[in-house]
């Protein structure tokens, strides 16, 4: 005679998922406010510097539907971090600087220096990839 046991598993693969999930945007988060950071860092297409002061560069951020970040800079003023969580299954990366906005999209005075574009697009595929590696397992 043969015993036949089934079960279901759902839940326990729910909870693996959203706890991977978890981890998959926070590594992102980090990463990116990372290559944001380290794009700031460099002149731009004017040859000068992006920052001037450091209180932009310091202030990216990130928030996930868990997480806040802080300030990328530990001399940075908190405040001008995001704060609150993020929407499901989302990274969002910022600032409350008030002026980030015209320094990453321009005015009628200067052109947009995208540094958050510059930062975040050319490392998508890191992205992907420490997602990918996540969900599978090996980180």
């Amino acid at each position: 005679m043969v015993d036949v046991k089934l079960e279901n598993n759902t839940m326990k693969v729910e909870a693996e998922f959203g706890k991977a999930m978890g981890r998959a945007l926070y590594a992102i988060g980090v990463t990116a406010q990372g290559d944001i950071v380290k794009y700031m860092s460099k002149p731009d297409f004017t040859g000068r510097d992006i920052v001037d002061t450091g209180r932009l560069r310091g202030s990216i951020s990130f928030v996930t539907p868990e997480e806040e970040s802080g300030v990328y800079d530990n001399n940075a003023d908190s405040s001008d971090a995001l704060s609150g969580k993020g929407l499901e299954n989302t990274v969002i990366l910022g600032t409350n600087v008030e002026y980030a906005d015209e320094v990453n999209n321009g005015s009628k005075k200067q052109k947009g220096r995208k540094f958050m574009e510059n930062g975040i697009e050319p490392n998508w595929g890191k992205y992907q990839d420490l997602a990918r590696d996540i969900f599978k397992g090996k980180l």
